[in-house]
């Protein structure tokens, strides 16, 4: 990870709360925007780790809920289809905006 230019996961204290503990968490979670998560889904992905095991990682490291099990092996199957690209494809489904 210190290559894409991210902290080493900090272990918990065991004096800290579980209040503490989530709330430092989500503070670790919400420094990485989605690309750096898809990018590290991508290596992951390259040295032939399980969806499982990169979701498990991943939380661990970065707080709870960081990555979705689901979400990863969406990702792992784009990637094994050839698309290494890390953009979301746009969605159908509802506009994000409205005409008159």
């Amino acid at each position: 990870m210190a290559l894409l230019g991210l902290q080493p996961a900090r272990r918990f204290a065991p004096s800290e709360t579980p209040r503490q503990r989530s709330v430092l968490a989500t503070t670790m979670q919400m420094t990485l925007d989605k690309k750096q998560i898809r990018a590290i889904f991508l290596f992951a992905f390259k040295t032939g780790s399980k969806a499982a095991w990169t979701t498990h990682d991943i939380n661990n490291a970065l707080g709870p809920e960081t990555a979705n099990e689901c979400a990863v092996q969406w990702w792992f199957k784009k990637f094994c289809k050839g698309d290494k690209s890390l953009e979301d494809k746009e969605h159908s489904g509802w506009p994000l905006t409205m005409t008159n």
